[in-house]
């Protein structure tokens, strides 16, 4: 049971994580951000997902909100991913994991 319970909300967590992609593909900032965020209280401890969601949100933080917003949600992905760094790219946030070049 705790094994398909399991499944379901990797599928949920998916599922809101492409709904929120979608949204910020077609410029609707707020929605996408609402949907990181509601996908990120499905399962709080899948790491590997949560890290892609928080460095999402940000990134839809520096388009739009404030940067206390975007700092917030880079603290938010240290946390959840101590190694990752963010860096401000020609595109904007670069997601590097592991040691810097």
């Amino acid at each position: 049971m705790c094994y398909l319970l399991n499944i379901q909300s990797a599928k949920q967590l998916i599922h809101k994580k492409e709904e929120g992609n979608a949204a910020f593909k077609i410029g609707r900032t707020e929605e996408a951000y609402k949907l990181y965020s509601e996908a990120l209280a499905i399962d709080p401890n899948n790491i590997f997902t949560n890290s892609k969601l928080y460095f999402n949100r940000a990134t839809v933080c520096s388009k739009v909100i404030t940067a206390f917003s975007v700092l917030f949600g880079l603290l938010s992905l240290s946390r959840v991913r101590p190694l990752s760094f963010c860096c401000w790219g020609s595109d904007g946030l670069e997601l590097i994991t592991g040691h810097c070049p």
